[in-house]
């Protein structure tokens, strides 16, 4: 996953938070994702 992609979703991501769309512990699990994909 590229950075501009993954700049993308994570301005989704917090789109839908401030929205109150999302739970909370999607973000934790998206940015664990996020730690995870950047050291492979």
């Amino acid at each position: 996953m590229g950075i501009k992609t993954s700049v993308f979703y994570t301005f989704i991501v917090l789109k839908l938070l401030i929205s109150g769309q999302l739970p909370r512990i999607t973000l934790i699990a998206f940015i664990y994702l996020n730690y995870e994909l950047s050291y492979i």
